[in-house]
């Protein structure tokens, strides 16, 4: 009899690919979060100022990520 999927929003548990989908992640949505800073705020130098702030979410976004992180070997124990 074979044992059953352990999920975690989706992903496999005991695969070990589901470490490099997770840091792939965080990767692309890290470069797209630069890339868009460097669409707005290219040709705007008032707008510099602003930067500080928007990285307010990008911050709570890894803080979210190391809490999953957390839970995740949590589960594996």
């Amino acid at each position: 009899m074979e044992m059953p999927k352990r999920l975690f929003f989706g992903l496999d548990i005991d695969n070990p690919k589901t470490e490099a989908k997770i840091l792939v992640f965080v990767i692309k949505v890290w470069s797209g979060f630069a890339i868009i800073l460097i669409l707005i705020l290219w040709f705007s130098y008032e707008k510099i100022g602003v930067v500080g702030d928007m990285f307010g979410v990008v911050n709570s976004l890894f803080s979210g990520l190391a809490f999953a992180g957390i839970i995740y070997t949590v589960l594996l124990q």
